[in-house]
């Protein structure tokens, strides 16, 4: 394959992996009443459906980096999309609250792969000074998707119902393993030095869950309440404790240790600056949808300077962590 084709599909590859995993959730919080009327559930109930999807993203990722150093990226990535797929069309086709409580949760496994894949695709396959570049569109997709997928779904659903949210992520997802089963690009050779942490990311994901869960019981129970104030204060314990246990613990493992611990960076950010602006677009899309009655369509307009805005100065931000 010419040098410049391989450049093109990498980047080409890594964007679309991190629009379509962003495109997909910001897309949910849309139609997150309509979902509610269909089952007949509580609001405060379909909040699990984001919860759900971000709890093993969070906790898994870091594994999944791991992972990323141990095989080859592109099979990596590959297996994330296959589970981020089976998710994804499981959604499309739930009858209850808990079936697609389980399908997002498949999806938040698949996405912890496909996250730190995409940018370990770019870091391990192309140069340093077109690595930075890369990044940079990369920042631009997945926090595009959080623009795009709003607008173009927001004016499917309108038209069909929530179902079609993901089975656009679905057939997406579906191209996308296509093009990396013919793509056949080379990757560097892989290390056995990482070590994967399973008990790690299984405490991790048990704070997580206690944590959320309590924050959510919080708006319906109070702050006061026992279903509330418990499960945040077993997850702090539990963070507490694995800090405690890394820090003094004569364990040597290493969750990362080679090309894609330079990537962590650009996650952590990524993550530090999604997770608050979800908490303000998840408030603004029950305001506009419930108080307010406009449809999908018009409420992904009203949300959309928040992803539109994040794209354009993503291309800043590679920059900036190596400056400063």
């Amino acid at each position: 394959m010419p040098e410049l084709n391989r450049t093109h599909l990498v980047i080409a590859i890594s964007v679309i992996s991190g629009l379509i995993l962003n495109v997909d959730q910001s897309s949910i919080i849309l139609v997150l009443g309509k979902i509610s009327e269909q089952f007949d559930s509580s609001l405060s109930d379909s909040q699990w459906i984001l919860s759900i999807y971000l709890l093993p993203l969070a906790s898994l990722v870091i594994a999944g980096g791991a992972i990323c150093d141990r095989y080859p990226v592109t099979h990596v990535l590959a297996g994330g999309f296959v589970l981020f797929l089976m998710g994804s069309i499981y959604s499309s086709v739930s009858q209850g609250l808990i079936h697609l409580l389980l399908a997002r949760a498949i999806c938040g496994v698949g996405a912890a792969a496909a996250f730190p894949a995409s940018l370990a695709l770019i870091r391990k396959c192309l140069p340093e000074n077109l690595a930075q570049k890369a990044f940079g569109l990369w920042f631009a997709g997945a926090l595009g998707g959080s623009a795009i997928g709003p607008l173009i779904n927001g004016f499917l659903v309108d038209r069909s119902n929530w179902r079609i949210i993901f089975l656009i992520s679905s057939v997406v997802s579906l191209l996308l393993l296509i093009s990396l089963f013919f793509s056949h690009i080379p990757t560097p050779a892989t290390s056995s030095d990482s070590q994967i942490s399973i008990n790690s990311s299984l405490a991790t994901t048990i704070g997580l869950v206690g944590i959320v869960f309590g924050l959510i019981r919080a708006g319906s129970d109070g702050w006061l309440s026992p279903l509330t104030i418990l499960p945040i204060a077993g997850g702090l314990i539990i963070f507490s404790s694995k800090t405690a246990i890394n820090r003094f613990g004569k364990t040597n493992s290493r969750v990362s240790t080679n090309e894609i611990k330079k990537v962590w960076p650009f996650i952590g950010l990524m993550f530090l600056g999604i997770l608050p602006v979800v908490g303000v677009v998840v408030l603004s899309v029950l305001y506009l949808g419930s108080i307010r009655e406009l449809s999908v369509f018009q409420t992904g307009l009203a949300i959309a300077p928040f992803g539109l805005s994040a794209a354009l100065l993503s291309p800043l931000v590679p920059k900036l962590l190596l400056k400063y």
